[in-house]
């Protein structure tokens, strides 16, 4: 599955990330590629509160379990959370 940030500007492979709410920012959703060393990171998504990045997260998780390895998921824009 592939990985769109909300700006369409990232695409990276979901099974090469690591995907998480950013602890400086709970309102950011970021990516670690888990083969690189230099701890960089990518935003994915930001939200207006920490429940809506929340809730985007759960919908990449209901996106995953439904399709697997197959498609796209595009991080939702705030108000389509």
């Amino acid at each position: 599955m592939r990985l769109i940030s909300q700006n369409g500007e990232i695409d990276v492979p979901y099974e090469s990330v690591a995907v998480a709410l950013n602890n400086m920012n709970k309102r950011q959703i970021i990516c670690f590629d888990t083969k690189d060393t230099q701890d960089k990171c990518w935003k994915l998504g930001e939200y207006n509160t920490e429940e809506n990045a929340k809730k985007a997260m759960k919908l990449l998780k209901m996106e995953f379990i439904e399709y697997g390895d197959s498609g796209y998921f595009e991080f939702p824009q705030d108000e389509e959370v």
